[in-house]
């Protein structure tokens, strides 16, 4: 990556975040006011900060090794791999919705903190965004949740030939489910948290 298409990534990164924290609302924008109201906010920044602070996100290089693990043949890493994946995409949209209701991070950290992934697709999650999850997405990242746990936990049993056969099935199976979900996910974050603004960032 030339400094160029790392301006450009880096501007469109800044552009999503603001649109993401309600900084921006493009709806009725054009392309023209909304590059405006972007080098606007963005100059706001900086001269009250002094420069922009910077978090890492590790979701994209798990998502990655998850991929790879699946790949090569372990299945056992591969779920773990997306397991993490998935719990990091769910914290996301909590922080997200948390800090659009106007309450502090902190109150988003400790609601990740304290609650399983169970409680974070079922209850907690109906109490913070407002409406169930899909019943099919809930189910499947569950799946994936008790056999990272089986793995990451030793929770290993013994096993004859035709039992290990089984066991390789239904983790290919569990496997069988992660792009769709993974595709799911991405696409409910993306509509929860822009809407029909993505087309402006192509346009910064």
């Amino acid at each position: 990556m030339d400094e160029n298409e790392l301006k450009a990534d880096l501007i469109k990164s800044l552009a999503a975040q603001m649109i993401a924290d309600g900084v921006i609302d493009p709806t009725g924008m054009s392309a023209k006011e909304f590059r405006a109201a972007f080098v606007a906010e963005a100059r706001a920044i900086v001269a009250e900060d002094g420069g922009f602070s910077v978090i890492l996100d590790h979701q994209d290089s798990v998502l990655e090794q998850a991929q790879a693990f699946e790949a090569s043949g372990k299945a056992d890493f591969a779920i773990t791999f997306y397991a993490t994946w998935i719990e990091h995409r769910l914290n996301d949209m909590f922080i997200w919705k948390v800090k659009r209701l106007g309450k502090p991070q902190s109150e988003a950290v400790e609601l990740i903190r304290l609650n399983s992934v169970k409680r974070k697709t079922g209850k907690v999650w109906t109490d913070t965004f407002g409406h169930e999850l899909d019943t099919d997405i809930v189910a499947t990242i569950l799946d994936i949740a008790d056999r990272r746990n089986a793995f990451v936990h030793y929770k290993w049993q013994a096993m004859g030939d035709e039992e290990m056969d089984d066991a390789k099935a239904e983790k290919a199976a569990v496997l069988a489910k992660t792009e769709p979900l993974v595709r799911q996910l991405i696409e409910l974050r993306t509509d929860m948290v822009f809407g029909d603004s993505t087309g402006f960032l192509d346009k910064l």
